[in-house]
């Protein structure tokens, strides 16, 4: 029988990794809104407030981690 391998929730995902992901998904946006506008896009300010949603969310989700993380860190979770 394989043995499942345990850690803490606080060890699970890496706060640092968190702002990696969110500064990343920034950059893509940014991007994309960037080829967008040198194409002659002409729904910018649609597009825009479509990225700024995204980034809400993730935003929002990174600090359910978080704080999800910081209640329960020293529990074990089995993966």
């Amino acid at each position: 029988m394989m043995e499942k391998e345990s850690t803490t929730v606080g060890e699970f995902v890496e706060e640092q990794l968190l702002d990696v992901y969110r500064g990343d998904i920034h950059k893509i946006l940014s991007n994309v809104h960037r080829d967008l506008e040198s194409l002659g896009c002409k729904d910018l300010p649609k597009v825009e407030e479509q990225f700024q949603l995204i980034e809400g969310r993730v935003e929002f989700f990174i600090e359910q981690i978080k704080f999800l993380q910081n209640k329960f860190g020293d529990k074990v979770i089995h993966l």
